[in-house]
């Protein structure tokens, strides 16, 4: 194989392991999304519960 050939499989491998590795960030981040759009209303529940309910100070959420 000449080194021309060689050069341009190494670009090829380089581009196709970069297009796997961005995939499977991709779908990481769908997935972290989907569990934070969850969460947050969650999260946010249970603080509006205790602060109505005096269970904790409005002093306790602010910074």
């Amino acid at each position: 194989m000449s080194q021309k050939r060689k050069s341009g499989q190494a670009v090829i491998e380089y581009i196709l392991l970069l297009s796997m590795v961005v995939g499977i960030m991709v779908a990481f981040l769908r997935t972290l999304n989907g569990s934070f759009d969850k969460a947050v209303p969650r999260m946010g529940g249970t603080i509006e519960r205790q602060l109505r309910t005096g269970a904790a100070s409005a002093g306790v959420w602010r910074k």
